[in-house]
């Protein structure tokens, strides 16, 4: 059996529905680990080292990354002085066909006791296709964002969206989530 709704109800249907189904916007995951997001960092103190083998070129983009990283957020970035499995963000700079098309990578060396928190990640970044500072320093913005628990972003004002961008720098929504979830720890 049908109701016959007055015109004033219909409109009001009529305007959810329409704001319901045109609605853009799109929740991110932010932690717990791959396949949705980077893992959870162990604290919000972040130890990072650098492979020294590549040329020193590379230092700027990853340095400026951290200290963006630290500037915009509460992570408070540190150089660890050894490099190890324990360490935040190990950035390594590798070519060749392991890398092949691809511009970085995250992985969690060490996992912690608790599920979804990593208290060690390496970094790659590819040399052959990384070839200047605003493509360095947008892989190093993007790989250090996964080393915190953040995932790939939908829009293109941010680093952490995937492939070429000349975006060197976290969103608000991004800093946002890392701000409220290392608060305090």
């Amino acid at each position: 059996m049908w109701k016959i709704l007055s015109s004033t109800s219909a409109l009001a249907i009529s305007a959810v529905l329409t704001i319901t189904t045109t609605s853009s916007v799109r929740a991110d995951v932010f932690g717990g680990g791959p396949p949705d997001s980077g893992y959870y960092a162990d604290n919000s103190l972040h130890m990072y080292c650098m492979d020294l083998n590549y040329f020193p070129a590379w230092d700027t983009p990853m340095v400026d990354s951290l200290n963006y990283l630290q500037s915009q957020t509460n992570m408070t970035v540190q150089k660890s002085l050894t490099c190890s499995n324990d360490t935040d963000a190990l950035f390594v700079v590798r070519n060749g066909p392991e890398l092949t098309g691809i511009r970085g990578s995250t992985q969690c060396l060490k996992m912690t006791k608790i599920q979804g928190i990593c208290a060690g990640s390496l970094i790659t970044l590819n040399s052959d296709i990384l070839t200047d500072y605003v493509s360095r320093r947008k892989t190093s913005c993007h790989e250090l964002g996964h080393t915190v628990g953040l995932t790939h972003s939908w829009t293109s004002d941010d680093c952490m969206i995937s492939g070429a961008s000349s975006n060197v720098l976290l969103n608000l929504h991004h800093a946002n989530h890392i701000n409220n979830y290392y608060a305090g720890k």
